[in-house]
């Protein structure tokens, strides 16, 4: 059995290289207190995807035994890990490091000679990654946009953002992040039903979760959470967790508040003082980064502690 060491100088050799190089791979690695095994390498983009096992021993994972002794718990403690190790994996999903800038100019000699009866324009957006060694390079030009919005930043930058995101990791390019970008990396909400408040607020905390109890914490098990199990949300968001005997009919509500046109920060201080968790989309969140769409609709009686996508965009001069 080969060790951790080993896989990594065998990555550091084949980095960059096509899909074959990397079915050299395949194979046991031993972690100390886990085994990895690689059993199958995607050969390449369009073939199965490559599998992997992780191998732990109960010295090293003490996990209760009942956790996993009938098929139901079993079947229960199953999907739990897994959204458990989904949450860590998320935080180095695919988000290549680059740079890019936007444009806006005006069809002004078609509108001075009366070609247009109105004033056009051409909306651009060029970016590089990687930005420490760029090796690729994307320029998208809407010309004349009809959408509503004029500018590079609001109509362009989405296109080149979606782009890269599908398709840099199968050009070899792969995120890097600091310790304050993955503490701010989106969390899948754990499973914490029937769990008591000690432990689920064990659970979340893990995960980078906050806890809201509803209801006695004395002696009371987790009835329910708001956002279910599942869920992606910002790290550092609230879980709203029921306690003890608690009819569905008296969960908490919160009216979803109107949000278009704030920034960022104005819009996470709206939901978050009406008890909801924000997502954040768009190619821009920056200070000039406006509010274009939120995915419940304003006025709307949602459960307390539930999650409120909202796509952000520069639309201004400065795109």
């Amino acid at each position: 059995m080969k060790h951790a060491s080993d896989l990594r100088k065998q990555l550091l050799s084949i980095h960059r290289k096509s899909y074959p190089a990397y079915k050299s791979l395949k194979g046991l690695y031993e972690f100390g207190d886990y085994t990895l095994s690689i059993d199958h390498v995607q050969g390449d983009p369009l073939a199965s995807p490559s599998h992997v096992t992780i191998q732990i021993p109960f010295s090293a994972h003490r996990f209760p035994k009942d956790l996993y002794q009938t098929p139901e718990t079993k079947t229960a403690f199953e999907d739990h890990l897994l959204r458990r190790f989904a949450s860590q994996i998320h935080k180095f999903s695919f988000q290549a490091k680059g740079s890019g800038k936007s444009g806006t100019s005006e069809k002004i000699d078609d509108y001075n000679s009366g070609k247009t009866p109105e004033l056009r324009y051409v909306a651009t957006f060029c970016a590089i990654v990687p930005i420490d060694d760029p090796e690729y390079v994307m320029l998208v030009v809407c010309d004349e946009p009809t959408s509503g919005y004029i500018y590079g930043s609001a109509i362009a930058a989405p296109v080149v953002s979606a782009v890269f995101k599908e398709g840099l990791e199968y050009m070899g390019i792969y995120p890097q992040y600091t310790a304050d970008e993955l503490a701010q990396q989106d969390v899948t909400v754990p499973w914490v039903g029937g769990y008591n408040s000690i432990r689920a607020e064990a659970q979340l905390t893990a995960a980078g979760l906050k806890a809201e109890y509803i209801g006695s914490t004395d002696g009371t098990e987790v009835t329910g959470q708001v956002p279910s199990a599942g869920t992606v949300m910002p790290s550092g968001s609230t879980v709203m967790l029921y306690m003890g005997d608690i009819p569905l009919s008296d969960y908490r509500m919160s009216t979803v508040p109107y949000v278009i046109g704030m920034t960022v920060e104005e819009a996470n201080k709206a939901l978050s003082e009406a008890g909801l968790n924000i997502s954040i989309t768009g190619a821009a969140t920056g200070s000039e980064a406006k509010a274009v769409s939120q995915s419940v609709n304003s006025g709307l009686v949602v459960y307390r502690g539930s999650v409120i996508e909202v796509n952000f965009l520069v639309n201004n001069e400065t795109g």
